[in-house]
């Protein structure tokens, strides 16, 4: 393959995944719609919402519905649910505000980590 023919099947490649990205956002429109917050697309599959406030995260889950996993991803959460083999996250949410991350060192063999852990104090 020449480089011409290369860079041709780049830009191909990359019009049919912005053609399904468009297609993902059509499918989600009336629900994106809800909502005034920041998002980017990952992939064609992925919508993330970056670095949301909890009150932002709750919206966002009240908007989408259905079941989220919540993880603590170093000094945040990120919650997820799929929907129709598409995946939305909310990376590095901040935690309900009867929570809080707790740093703490854990022996791992060899060596001694740090990690997050989130506390509450009531189920929410």
């Amino acid at each position: 393959m020449t480089t011409k023919e290369q860079l041709i099947k780049e830009i191909e490649d990359k019009r049919a995944e912005l053609d399904e990205s468009e297609t993902l956002i059509k499918a989600l429109g009336s629900r994106l719609n809800k909502l005034e917050v920041k998002a980017i697309i990952l992939t064609s599959k992925q919508i993330d919402f970056d670095y949301l406030s909890h009150e932002d995260v709750v919206k966002v889950i009240q908007v989408f519905g259905g079941r989220w996993w919540k993880e603590v991803n170093g000094q945040g959460v990120d919650y997820t649910t799929e929907q129709g083999g598409i995946t939305i996250r909310c990376y590095q949410g901040k935690p309900p505000p009867n929570c809080q991350l707790i740093e703490e060192e854990v022996v791992v063999p060899a060596r001694i980590a740090k990690r997050f852990r989130l506390r509450c104090k009531e189920e929410v």
